[in-house]
C-alpha cells in the first residue's frame, strides 16, 4: 500500500520537525513507566534524537466487522538508531485498549498471543501485518474517522503520535 502525499508529508514533517506546532504528530518524553503523564518540558537532545531515528510507514487500521468493537493495526516501524529499542505500548482515544500481538502455530492451529514488548534492533525494521505481528485494538469507537491518531511508546521512555489510515479489506 502506498502512502498518499498527505500521509508521506505528515510523516516527513513529524520526523524532521518534532517540536514544530502540528495537529497530527507529536513527540513526548514520558517519565513514568505507565506513560500516562507526558513531560512536555523535557525537549532535550535525546528526545530530538529519538524522533529522528524511529519512523513509521504504512500505518493502517482494519475497518471492524459490522457489530464488532475490535480490530487490528498494521505498519512498519524502523529503528535508525544505534541502540535496540522496544515498542512497549500503544494508545488511542478511539480504542479502550491496545495490545501488542503475535501469531503462533500450535498443533497446526494459528493462535494470537499478547507479547509484553516488541524488540526493534538497531538499524532494522519490524513489519506488523495480517497473520503476523500486529496491534490488537479493543473497545473501538462506533464511528471511526478515516485518519486515526495513534500513540506508540518505546522502551527509552519516548512516545510518538502517528496517523493511521482506516481501510476496509472486503
Amino acid at each position: 500500500m502506498m502512502l498518499s502525499f498527505r500521509s508521506a508529508f505528515t510523516l516527513t514533517v513529524c520526523i524532521a520537525l518534532p517540536y514544530a506546532p502540528m495537529a497530527h504528530s507529536t513527540n513526548h518524553n514520558h517519565s513514568s513507566p505507565d506513560h500516562s503523564s507526558p513531560d512536555h518540558s523535557n525537549h532535550d537532545s535525546a528526545a530530538h534524537h529519538h524522533a529522528s531515528t524511529m519512523t513509521v510507514t504504512n500505518a493502517k487500521v482494519r475497518q471492524p466487522i459490522p457489530g464488532r468493537t475490535m480490530s487490528a493495526a498494521f505498519m512498519q516501524i524502523s529503528n535508525q538508531s544505534q541502540q535496540d529499542i522496544e515498542l512497549v505500548s500503544a494508545r488511542a482515544d478511539w480504542s479502550e485498549r491496545i495490545e501488542i500481538h503475535t501469531h503462533l502455530h500450535e498443533n497446526g492451529v494459528m493462535k494470537m498471543r499478547e507479547i509484553e514488548s516488541l524488540p526493534i534492533a538497531a538499524g532494522s525494521s519490524v513489519t506488523l501485518q495480517p497473520g503476523g505481528l500486529h496491534l490488537m485494538l479493543f473497545g473501538l469507537s462506533p464511528n471511526l474517522s478515516t485518519r486515526l491518531p495513534l500513540e506508540l511508546c518505546f522502551s527509552d521512555q519516548h512516545c510518538i503520535t502517528i496517523e493511521a489510515e482506516l481501510y476496509d479489506p472486503r
